[in-house]
């Protein structure tokens, strides 16, 4: 999909859960009800990308994949924490664990000279 698409869905996410403009006076976590519809999203516009990554690495848990999702869509560290109603420390320790996650199934380490976002940017 073409880059203006992926960027509508991030700022939509985003604006839904009062990030952009004011439809929202606070920010919302997203419910267990409305995540199905981004891992939809997110696979329809990233070539099922959940699915992929769900194949590649067996070991993830749902809630890694959640964190994974929303960095695809580039929201920031911050933002994932509000979104997911967690302090910003733990998403920065969840994205800790899914690297370790990640690289022990990959004979080649990959991710010991890219980040996490870098990885799955591209993934």
């Amino acid at each position: 999909m073409d880059n203006i698409l992926k960027n509508k869905l991030r700022e939509r996410v985003l604006w839904f859960w009062g990030f952009f403009g004011s439809k929202r006076d606070k920010v919302a976590y997203i419910s267990t009800e409305e995540w199905p519809y981004i891992e939809r999203w997110t696979n329809y516009i990233f070539d099922d990308f959940l699915v992929r990554l769900s194949k590649h690495y067996p070991n993830l848990s749902h809630n890694d994949l959640r964190i994974c999702c929303l960095i695809k869509l580039k929201v920031d560290r911050l933002h994932i924490a509000s979104l997911m109603g967690i302090s910003p420390s733990s998403v920065s320790t969840c994205k800790f664990r899914i690297k370790k996650k990640i690289d022990a199934g990959n004979v080649n380490k990959i991710l010991n000279h890219m980040s996490l976002e870098s990885y799955l940017l591209t993934f």
